[in-house]
């Protein structure tokens, strides 16, 4: 289900129609920009996404979409469409709705019509990129918030001038101080001198280089470890060698073993696989494929998986000649209970 949607929410950014087989169509609607003279207000263009239960013919936009997302041929992926589209609906049918990722919600209405409901409104998808409405008769209220800055201006400036007067009149006692004028700039770039300075001299005479590590014992520890280790790697070596020995022999004895058991094997699963095999239905994991088998149980006797990279194809019949197949497929008990079966050609090792 989140697939289908996804492959949907992708379709509808490069198209202005994305149609669910058999459902409806879901329409992209751009509307262009308006001005309301009642309120003096610009509103910026939007775009919205609506549905249509009456176009439902098949254009094959989602079955080229799922074609090219899981590289499958035209036929395999309508019916990968087909099994998405009869899950959603069976969901509708079971809770009365279904969520379609960031596109909205699907409901069942009255009778066997559905109701679509986006889940952003157009307003609200404008604000994320910034497009809001705007009214020109707000142009002239900043005349009022400049008179107010005006005097907020005209206040700061009065107060500094008291505080520059108080300033002024203030007296420097120099009987118990020193009174040295220093520009600040100055003052700055003698500071950050000093802390370079002081962090060269730090790492110039840095007096302790030692590499060693100080050993607080009377025991020679260095010439005790070195012994210790120097004989247990020679124990591990002459028992390595011994072990590698009778290694040797049991593999050589295997490999021979293995060796028949594995050219009988080929030979026999080489006889067994078959080239062609009538498919009647394909799915994304094994368990689906599992399912559909328990479900057709009567005539499943001779169903088996024949797996792929991503999908699970469920054949009915194979064969080396693919004459026998095309005459079974072409019968009317296959043709009427399996409607959608094909012949699928399994590459062979020796291709």
């Amino acid at each position: 289900m989140d697939q289908l949607a996804l492959h949907i929410e992708y379709l509808l950014r490069r198209n202005d129609c994305v149609i669910l087989p058999g459902v409806g169509a879901f329409i992209s609607v751009h509307i262009p920009a308006r001005y309301d003279k009642q309120t003096a207000t610009w509103h910026p263009m939007t775009q919205e996404i609506r549905f249509n239960q009456a176009v439902n013919q098949d254009d094959g936009l989602l079955a080229n979409s799922y074609a090219r997302k899981y590289t499958l041929p035209f036929h395999e992926a309508r019916m990968l469409l087909d099994s998405d589209i009869r899950a959603m609906l069976s969901l509708i049918e079971h809770d009365g709705e279904v969520s379609l990722g960031r596109i909205g919600m699907l409901k069942a209405g009255e009778g066997n019509s559905l109701v679509f409901t986006p889940l952003y409104s157009h307003g609200y998808s404008n604000k994320e990129i910034g497009l809001i409405p705007v009214n020109i008769l707000q142009n002239h209220a900043p005349v009022a918030n400049e008179t107010s800055e005006h005097e907020v201006h005209e206040n700061n400036d009065n107060i500094h001038c008291e505080e520059e007067f108080s300033e002024v009149g203030r007296k420097f006692d120099t009987v118990r101080n020193y009174y040295i004028a220093i520009n600040k700039t100055f003052a700055k770039v003698a500071c950050s001198l000093v802390a370079i300075c002081v962090v060269a001299l730090f790492v110039i005479f840095n007096t302790d280089n030692r590499t060693g590590e100080d050993k607080a014992s009377v025991l020679p520890v260095k010439e005790i470890v070195d012994t210790t280790a120097s004989l247990a790697k020679g124990k591990l070596q002459s028992a390595s060698s011994s072990v590698e020995g009778t290694q040797k022999k049991d593999e050589e004895s295997t490999n021979i073993k293995n060796s028949s058991e594995n050219s009988a094997d080929s030979s026999a699963s080489a006889s067994d696989k078959k080239r062609f095999h009538l498919i009647v239905g394909t799915f994304r994991s094994e368990n689906d494929a599992m399912l559909y088998i328990e479900s057709n149980a009567s005539s499943a006797k001779d169903f088996k998986i024949i797996p792929s990279k991503t999908l699970w194809r469920v054949s009915m019949a194979s064969s080396d000649d693919k004459s026998e197949l095309i005459t079974r497929l072409n019968s009317r008990e296959v043709s009427e209970k399996y409607d959608g079966a094909w012949i699928y050609e399994e590459k062979m090792l020796y291709d």
